[in-house]
């Protein structure tokens, strides 16, 4: 459940990117559902490729995150579809402070800057402005919410995605739709 929020919301951060094109997180959804389905890894070669097919890209970031004793990482590995290779990559660590998924969800906007930069740097791309305040919700249980009303939304299930947005709001007053 958090890796689906983790990934929604690094998909909120890197939207208005000058340098890369994101895939909505809800097509995201779509092809990765069918494959996860099939009993395969959603980080697999097969899977970039579809990725990177469906979205006319040659790389796909792949964002994992993990704890080793408490110090937590989030990366993003810069996966060439065509090459079949990893060829970069960003990283964010931290102490444990709080909950992990707070802590985690807190690591998000620096791992976003960083895969922002990477791409940048690889041609005479713009400067990355951070996603106005307010249009993340702040907390993990206000994001959580978000992406249980979006994933809702998507399937078609309009009543549960209200709620679930308006438990969003509740969570996180500060945060607009």
């Amino acid at each position: 459940k958090f890796r689906h929020t983790f990934t929604q919301m690094l998909v909120l951060d890197l939207t208005e990117s000058p340098n890369i094109r994101v895939l909505p997180y809800e097509r995201l959804l779509d092809i990765t559902r069918g494959i996860e389905a099939k009993g395969k890894d959603i980080s697999s070669p097969e899977v970039i490729e579809a990725l990177a097919n469906y979205s006319n890209s040659q790389f796909v970031v792949v964002p994992i995150m993990f704890a080793v004793g408490n110090t937590l990482l989030v990366q993003a590995g810069f996966r060439d579809a065509i090459a079949g290779e990893t060829v970069g990559g960003t990283k964010v660590e931290r102490a444990l402070s709080g909950s992990a998924e707070e802590t985690f969800y807190s690591m998000l906007g620096e791992l976003a800057g960083g895969i922002q930069q990477h791409f940048k740097d690889m041609g005479r791309g713009e400067d990355y402005r951070p996603r106005p305040e307010g249009s993340r919700p702040k907390t993990v249980a206000a994001a959580l919410h978000l992406t249980e009303g979006r994933n809702a939304s998507a399937q078609g299930n309009y009543a549960q995605a209200l709620t679930s947005f308006q438990l969003a709001v509740n969570e996180d007053p500060g945060f607009a739709l």
